[in-house]
C-alpha cells in the first residue's frame, strides 16, 4: 500500500506543458472526456466521479472536482500551467494584479524560483491551514469601460458574465448557502479582487470550499442556457468559481475557521516545451532546429518602431517556412523545432503561416534546456549564442542530425540535400563565411585578434546555417575543448556590441575548424558593393561564381532589404509575394528604406563609432582650437 501524499498541487492543462521538477505536482489533463487522445504523463479529469464532460464551462475546477472525490493528500492544491505559488525568496517586478511576472517557464527559471523544491514546498504549505494568492486593488484599473470601482464593475466590463449573471448567482447562494450571501454581496461591492482559483488547504478546508462551490455551480450550470454564446463566454462557471473562491476565502477570514498564509503567484508570459531533437538517423526523417531570438531592430529605431516590427516578424518568419514548404519531398518527412522571444506573437505567426504539409510539423519553444553544470556556467544567453557548436552536449543522449537555422532564409531545394551532401564524420558543417573587414578594429570583427587567432582558422565559418552530426561532433570534440576555445583571451572581442556585430558563434566554429558547406548547398546574401570592396578577392570570387543554391540566408533583420544591391534576397522576396501579410510587408520594407535615406550626410559618410569620424572629429577641434588662438 502506498504512503498517502502529504501535499498534492494539480496543475491544470489542456495539452502537454512543462511542469516543474517535483512529486508535489500533479498534471491534470482537463476535459480529457472529450479529448481526441490522452495526454502521456497526465492524470485524465474523466476517471471516477468527475464532471470533465462540463470542462468547456468549468475549466480548471474539472480538475478540482476530480481531486474532491478521487484524491486523497492531507493538503489540496491547485494552479495553473501558467500560474505557480512561489515559496521561495520572491524577488522579481509585480505587475498591477500583484504576480511575479517571468518570461518563460524553463528548468532554469523553475529552479531559480525554488518551485522544484518539493521539501521547501511541503514545509511552507504546513506552516497553515490554507494558502492563498495576495490580495489587489481593482480600483482604477482600466477596462474595456473604463477605469474599474469595485469588483463586479471590473469583471463584467469584460463580458464574461453580466450583472444578470451575478442575481441568479446570489439567488442561488441565497437558497442553498445562504451563510455565504453576506460575504458574496460584500466581495463583489468592495474593491478587493483575489480570483485564479488558485490555492493550497488542508484537507478539511478543501472539503468545505468544493462543498460550498459546486453546490452553487452546479445548479447554475443547470440553470444557464449556452445557446448563442461564444467560447469565451461559455466558460463563465470558470469565472464564476473565481469570484466563490474569493467569497470562500473572505468568508472563513471573518470568522477566522483556519490559519491563512498569502504566496505571491508567479506568471509565466510563454510556457512552451523546451528544444527537443529525435533520437536516431532515419533516412525518411529531417530535423531543423530554427533560431527565431537573434533578429535584430537597429541601434538607431525608436521604441515604437520596434514595437511595430515585432508585429510584422511573424510574418516575416513565416515566409521563410513557406519556402521550406515548396521544397520539402513528399515521401519524408520534417521536423521543424522553432527558438522564438517568450514575447513572440505566437497567434500571428500560425495565422501568417497558413496550411502547413502534412509530412512537416512544427514545434515553438522560447528555452533551451542546458542540463549540464557546464552550460549551466555559461548563462543561458552566451549558451543559445553558441547553440551550434554546444548542441552536441546539450543533448548529449543522443546520435541525429540536425540541420541549424539562425534568422531568416529561402530555402531552393530540398534541405536534405544538405544531410546528403555533409561527409559523416565531420560532426559539424556550417556555411562559408565572408568577413567584410571595414574597420579593422572594431569590435566583434575577426581583425580585432591577433595574428596567431587568423592561423588558427583555415576558412571562415558562418554560424547562421549548419549541419551538426550530435553523435560525431563529441567524437571529434570533447565539450572542454570546446570551451578552452571560448575562454581563450581576446575571445570576448567577439561578443561586444549588438547582434549584428558580434561574431561570436562563426569565431567559436572557424577556430574549432569545422567542415564547410559550398555555396551551392548554402548562399549568403549580402551587399554587393560592400563585399566586393571589403572581401578577400578568393573569397569574393567563389561567392559572385556560385550559381543556384540550395538555401540563401538573409541579412539578420526582421524584414529584408528590397534594395537590389543585396546579391539574393530576391529569392525570399518570390516566396513572400505568394504569402499572407506580403502588403504588409513590402510596406514596412519600404519604410525601412525611408528611415536609412533619412539618416544625415554626416552619419552616412562618418557612421558614428567609426575610425572615420573620430578622426575628422580630432581634426575639426584642433582647427577650432588653433582659430581660437
Amino acid at each position: 500500500m502506498s504512503e498517502r501524499p502529504s501535499v498534492k498541487i494539480l496543475v491544470s492543462c489542456h495539452k502537454k506543458f512543462p511542469i516543474p521538477d517535483s512529486d508535489v505536482y500533479l498534471p491534470v489533463h482537463v476535459g480529457a472526456g472529450g479529448a481526441s487522445a490522452p495526454i502521456p504523463g497526465m492524470q485524465p479529469d474523466n476517471e471516477g466521479e468527475n464532471i470533465s464532460n462540463r470542462n468547456f464551462t468549468f475549466c480548471e475546477l474539472s480538475a478540482q472536482y476530480w481531486a474532491w472525490k478521487n484524491l486523497d493528500a492531507d493538503y489540496v492544491g491547485q494552479c495553473h500551467y501558467r500560474r505557480y505559488f512561489c515559496f521561495g525568496d520572491a524577488a522579481g517586478e509585480r505587475d498591477d494584479h500583484a504576480q511575479i511576472v517571468v518570461p518563460h517557464l524553463s528548468d532554469e527559471t523553475a529552479h531559480e524560483l525554488a518551485l522544484d523544491d518539493g521539501a521547501l514546498i511541503s514545509r511552507e504549505v504546513h506552516g497553515a491551514d490554507i494558502t492563498t494568492a495576495h490580495w489587489w486593488d481593482v480600483r482604477g484599473v482600466k477596462t474595456p469601460r473604463g477605469a474599474s470601482r469595485n469588483v463586479a464593475e471590473h469583471m463584467t466590463s469584460y463580458g464574461l458574465y453580466s450583472y444578470d449573471d451575478l442575481e441568479v448567482l446570489k439567488q442561488i447562494v441565497r437558497e442553498r448557502q445562504p451563510e455565504y450571501l453576506e460575504d458574496l454581496e460584500s466581495y463583489l461591492e468592495g474593491s478587493q479582487y483575489l480570483g485564479y482559483n488558485c490555492f493550497v488547504m488542508r484537507r478539511a478546508a478543501f472539503e468545505e470550499l468544493c462543498a460550498f462551490e459546486f453546490d452553487v455551480l452546479l445548479e447554475f450550470d443547470r440553470r444557464k442556457d449556452y445557446v448563442g454564446l461564444t467560447r469565451n463566454q461559455r466558460r463563465i462557471c470558470g469565472y464564476l468559481g473565481e469570484v466563490l473562491y474569493s467569497v470562500f476565502i473572505q468568508h472563513v477570514t471573518r470568522l477566522k475557521s483556519y490559519t491563512i498564509q498569502e504566496r505571491p503567484l508567479v506568471f509565466f508570459d510563454a510556457v512552451t516545451p523546451g528544444l527537443s531533437v529525435n533520437d536516431g538517423k532515419d533516412g525518411a526523417a529531417v530535423q531543423l532546429v530554427w533560431n527565431a531570438t537573434g533578429l535584430f531592430f537597429p541601434d538607431n529605431w525608436s521604441a515604437d518602431q520596434c514595437e511595430t516590427m515585432s508585429y510584422v516578424l511573424p510574418v516575416s518568419l513565416s515566409v521563410s517556412l513557406k519556402s521550406l514548404f515548396e521544397h520539402v519531398d513528399k515521401d519524408r518527412s520534417y521536423r521543424v523545432a522553432l527558438i522564438v522571444q517568450p514575447e513572440f506573437l505566437f497567434a500571428r505567426f500560425w495565422n501568417a503561416v497558413g496550411p502547413i504539409p502534412q509530412n512537416v510539423s512544427i514545434e515553438l519553444t522560447t528555452w533551451v534546456p542546458l542540463g549540464s553544470s557546464a552550460l549551466r556556467a555559461l548563462g543561458y544567453q552566451m549558451a543559445l549564442d553558441n547553440l551550434p557548436a554546444l548542441m552536441p552536449w546539450v543533448f548529449s543522449d543522443k546520435d541525429a542530425q540536425v540541420i541549424w537555422v539562425d534568422g531568416l532564409v529561402a530555402f531552393e531545394r530540398d534541405p536534405y540535400d544538405l544531410l546528403a551532401a555533409c561527409d559523416g564524420d565531420a560532426g559539424i558543417t556550417a556555411m562559408r563565411g565572408i568577413r567584410l573587414q571595414k574597420e579593422l578594429g572594431r569590435p566583434g570583427s575577426f581583425g580585432d585578434v591577433d595574428g596567431s587567432w587568423r592561423r588558427d582558422i583555415q576558412e571562415y565559418a558562418d554560424g547562421r546555417l549548419a549541419v551538426i552530426d550530435l553523435s560525431a561532433a563529441r567524437t571529434r570534440w570533447s565539450l572542454d575543448e570546446v570551451l578552452e576555445v571560448m575562454a581563450r583571451p581576446g575571445f570576448e572581442h567577439f561578443l561586444r556590441g549588438p547582434r549584428s556585430e558580434s561574431f561570436a558563434c562563426d569565431a567559436l566554429l572557424s577556430l574549432m575548424g569545422v567542415d564547410i558547406l559550398s555555396y551551392e548547398l548554402a548562399y549568403p546574401s549580402l551587399h554587393i558593393e560592400d563585399t566586393q570592396n571589403w572581401g578577400s578577392a578568393e573569397e569574393v570570387s567563389a561567392w559572385e561564381h556560385a550559381g543556384a543554391s540550395g538555401v540563401v540566408v538573409i541579412e539578420d533583420c526582421p524584414v529584408p532589404s528590397t534594395n537590389v544591391d543585396f546579391s539574393r534576397n530576391e529569392a525570399w522576396w518570390s516566396v513572400a509575394r505568394r504569402t499572407r501579410g506580403y502588403e504588409n510587408l513590402l510596406m514596412h520594407a519600404s519604410a525601412d528604406f525611408a528611415l536609412a535615406i533619412a539618416v544625415p550626410l554626416r552619419d552616412k559618410l562618418l557612421p558614428k563609432g567609426s575610425k572615420r569620424r573620430h578622426f575628422v572629429s580630432r581634426v575639426f577641434h584642433i582647427a577650432k582650437d588653433t582659430l581660437r588662438r
